[in-house]
């Protein structure tokens, strides 16, 4: 079977920071701590304080900012803006496990497609390329940021652990590749070296997207470089 052809604005649709809709995972997601619960006030204030968030990140860094900054900038209330996150760990938490919820659908949902492993490889590389196309102020904070989460020894082992985005990437690209070896088509044996190859590929496009963008260079020719020099290192076989 061929492989799908993606399109990459389906995918900045679909995750549209400016929608409503991209905001109601996380509303679903923390509902014991957000004590706002009517979605018409809800989520335009979540989207308020993550967006935001991410601009005040932008210029003056996360650790800098402060929630009085946050309350200033979106207008809501210091008190108010406790209805929705607990301190600013639980915001970067929230961002963190947005993002990693975007990737392992889009990572799901191309490992449920009927191909060939080496054309799941090249469709997963498209597919990470877009997303972080679509998702990259979060997947940039993400990769900034992420290491700043503190761990919390009162909570459960299983909320302890949030993967990083690229620790998700990295396991997605290791299981594909994996596969390609399994049916004699990858060159190397060393599918963990491999893929700590390829995944700097990906993560190049979310951390210096604007020197691209200066180029005049969209995702689609990136994706297709990328593909193109996966298949020419790594690749054997039509």
């Amino acid at each position: 079977m061929d492989a799908p052809t993606l399109d990459v604005a389906l995918f900045v649709q679909r995750f549209d920071p400016q929608s409503l809709d991209f905001y109601r995972p996380i509303l679903a997601r923390h509902t014991a701590s957000i004590k706002v619960r009517r979605e018409t006030t809800a989520l335009p204030n979540l989207q308020k304080i993550f967006l935001q968030t991410l601009a005040l990140s932008n210029s003056q860094g996360f650790q800098a900012m402060g929630l009085r900054d946050l309350s200033a900038a979106t207008g809501i209330s210091l008190g108010a803006l406790y209805s929705y996150i607990d301190s600013k760990d639980h915001l970067l938490r929230m961002i963190l496990e947005q993002v990693n919820d975007g990737l392992g659908q889009i990572i799901s949902e191309q490992a449920a497609q009927p191909l060939e492993p080496r054309q799941h490889l090249t469709t997963l590389l498209r597919a990470l390329l877009y997303t972080a196309e679509a998702l990259h102020p979060w997947l940039f904070f993400a990769m900034m940021e992420g290491h700043h989460l503190p761990a919390r020894p009162e909570a459960a082992a299983s909320t302890e652990a949030l993967p990083s985005c690229g620790q998700i990437i990295d396991a997605a690209l290791i299981e594909v590749l994996n596969a390609t070896r399994g049916i004699g088509q990858l060159r190397w044996a060393d599918t963990t070296m491999a893929a700590a190859l390829i995944k700097p590929l990906v993560t190049e496009w979310v951390l210096n997207r604007e020197t691209f963008a200066a180029r005049s260079l969209p995702v689609e020719h990136y994706a297709d470089a990328v593909v193109a020099f996966v298949e020419q290192s790594l690749l054997l076989g039509p």
